[in-house]
């Protein structure tokens, strides 16, 4: 009778840290999905911030920069139109890209560009993942929805 009573502790105790852990998986999963995402948005700042100086070393603020919904990835020199919205790959280096030759992730990225303020860009970058869809405002982005988001302001700054 102790023996059994015994082994029913043990297999209840089992059961419960066996639960915990694929829980504890499970949220470090999403995490990891999260901080890639919010990574990636930056990283979208970034791009449209090196177009903005090569313009401005160039002679042009905001050339090609006009208003608009774009993707683009590290290797990008202008801001390109979404041929398939947004979706992200991994090349053979590990890296973000657009190309459809490459390992499709679970991430899609569009940067959107308001430039009806003269000297002004307000840029915004959305990373959406798994089922995500892209809002039509940021406040509609958020975590619960996959979605992640960064913003700044270029200026012409010459």
């Amino acid at each position: 009778m102790e023996t059994m009573i015994a082994s029913f502790v043990l297999v209840v105790g089992l059961v419960g840290t066996i639960a915990v852990f694929g829980s504890a998986i499970k949220f470090t999963g999403l995490s990891r999905d999260q901080v890639v995402a919010a990574a990636l948005a930056q990283e979208g700042i970034e791009i449209a911030k090196n177009i903005r100086d090569n313009n401005m070393l160039n002679g042009s603020f905001a050339d090609g920069m006009t208003s608009g919904t774009y993707c683009v990835d590290y290797r990008d020199q202008a801001l390109s139109s979404c041929s398939n919205n947004g979706q992200l790959y991994v090349n053979s280096d590990h890296w973000y890209v657009r190309s459809v030759t490459s390992q499709k992730t679970l991430f899609k990225r569009k940067i959107v560009v308001d430039s009806s303020q003269t000297d002004t860009l307000k840029i915004k970058s959305y990373v959406v993942w798994r089922d995500g869809v892209f809002p039509s405002s940021p406040t509609a982005c958020t975590l619960r929805q996959k979605c992640v988001f960064a913003q700044t302001v270029l200026t012409n700054w010459k």
